[in-house]
């Protein structure tokens, strides 16, 4: 289970955090497992030996050893060749993990064809224990990784570290048979492990930070986009989450400067919004210098965004602002306050959590806005009128729960091009917002789409497809 919650980690970056990587993770493990259960059992009753364990569990170090080194190239190269996260996030679950997972399978009915060897018991007691210990191995390791290892190590050192435990391992079935490649192993482990953690490395130029939170990876660098210099933060590479011009307050990315529009069109001294994702608060870092601004609270599940938003984007703590680290869905659930302005900007990889595009949750933001309320949603999507997408999904489920709902993008016709996509949403009309926003109006006759339920929300396909 470390090996499993890790490699889901180590492909965030590359691939988001969707459903299909942690389908890809888990199918590819499983799949691995049983091959060498499979091939492990026959192996066993042919060369039951103490030996042939070892060679088993030293293999294994090392394929887990080398898909750590490799790991980073090998994702980077993917994710660049393959537009796919279901694909790209499956072929490298495949070529790192696979090798590793097929080993790790054939030590369960090795260790059971020697134990009943060398042991007088009954044969569904040993397999029960072996069995029983495996499992409670498995909870073990859940419990540590998620705690507190990705707090303390980095998933890199997780997974060297289990290459290294995996060589002692070996070493104890057999020491003559391994303990040179071992010893080799180990001291590889020793040496990657203790060494500094490097900002410098990947593909990633300017990089100021790396690091791993309880939800996310977090990588923090300088660029430059037509000769400006940028600031940004992204949890994975699907795109550019957050990015701040270093050379002045403009806002970087369209729809940042929609929202800008609507909060000066909606907002006075007494009013209250609401934003559903911070991340390292660009947004309301731009919000809270406009004169007559009135009280923001941001809902952030990840709470390690903060300090680095003080660090690298300038962030100002504000009595007018309150930040709540708590899922969204969590506290539309919970929450009786209510707001003139919400705005929804939190994502998943390319997608918007399932459960807050839902019709339940449609139901909680009508009732959090006060009357003349507008709700506006960043949603990344196509924009194709022969099949269900993102947005037309989206739109037609909030048409369940708001009077009055529009469509606005960046692009002047219809595309297959993924975009962002502004959602607005109200139970007054909306005409009077028009022509405050520098985008094109799509007709919701153009977009189909479902009607996202708890039950059904197929968010990854929607975005990806």
């Amino acid at each position: 289970m470390t090996f499993e919650l890790t490699g889901a980690r180590v492909m965030a970056p590359y691939f988001g955090n969707s459903l299909y990587v942690w389908t890809s993770i888990i199918g590819v493990i499983l799949a691995a497992l049983t091959a060498g259960y499979w091939y492990g059992g026959r192996l066993a009753d042919t060369r039951p030996e103490r030996t042939w364990l070892a060679y088993i569990l030293i293999a294994g170090s090392a394929c887990l050893l080398l898909a750590t080194l490799m790991q980073s190239w090998l994702l980077g190269q993917l994710a660049t060749q393959i537009e796919s996260p279901l694909l790209g996030s499956l072929l490298g679950t495949i070529i790192l993990y696979g090798p590793t997972s097929f080993c790790l399978g054939m030590v369960s009915p090795f260790v059971a064809r020697l134990v009943l060897s060398d042991s007088g018991e009954g044969s569904g007691a040993i397999v029960g224990r072996i069995m029983a210990a495996g499992s409670a191995g498995s909870i073990l390791g859940t419990f540590l990784t998620g705690y507190i290892l990705f707090s303390l190590m980095g998933s890199q050192r997780i997974l060297l570290a289990c290459a290294g435990l995996l060589a002692l391992l070996a070493v104890t079935a057999q020491r003559r048979a391994v303990l040179i490649p071992a010893g080799i192993i180990v001291i590889a482990v020793l040496v990657l492990i203790t060494r500094p953690r490097s900002l410098s490395g990947g593909n990633r130029v300017g990089l100021l930070e790396n690091t791993d939170t309880a939800y996310n990876n977090i990588e923090i660098f300088d660029a430059s986009v037509n000769q400006r210099p940028l600031r940004v933060a992204v949890t994975d590479r699907t795109g550019w989450q957050s990015a701040i011009y270093r050379d002045s307050d403009e806002t970087v990315f369209p729809y940042q400067r929609a929202f800008n529009d609507l909060a000066q069109l909606k907002n006075s001294p007494g009013s209250q919004s609401l934003t559903i994702g911070g991340a390292v608060m660009t947004q309301p870092n731009v919000w809270r210098k406009q004169p007559d601004w009135g009280h923001l609270d941001i809902v952030e599940i990840d709470p390690d965004f903060m300090p680095l938003a003080r660090k690298y984007f300038g962030y100002v703590d504000s009595q007018s602002v309150e930040v709540i680290n708590q899922d969204g869905r969590r506290f539309l659930n919970q929450s009786d306050k209510t707001y003139n302005l919400i705005f929804i900007d939190a994502f998943s990889g390319m997608t918007v959590p399932p459960h807050l595009t839902t019709t339940e949750a449609a139901d909680r933001l009508a009732k959090m806005l006060k009357p003349g309320g507008v709700l506006t949603a960043n949603v990344v999507s196509r924009v194709q009128a022969t099949k269900p997408t993102m947005v037309g999904s989206y739109a037609r489920t909030l048409q369940k729960s708001f009077r009055y709902v529009e469509v606005w993008g960046y692009s002047t016709h219809i595309s297959s091009w993924r975009q962002n996509m502004l959602v607005l949403a109200s139970q007054s009309p909306l005409s009077r917002i028009d022509n405050r926003l520098q985008v094109k109006q799509y007709s919701l006759d153009q977009l189909p789409g479902y009607i996202l339920t708890d039950d059904f929300s197929p968010v990854e396909r929607l975005s990806i497809d």
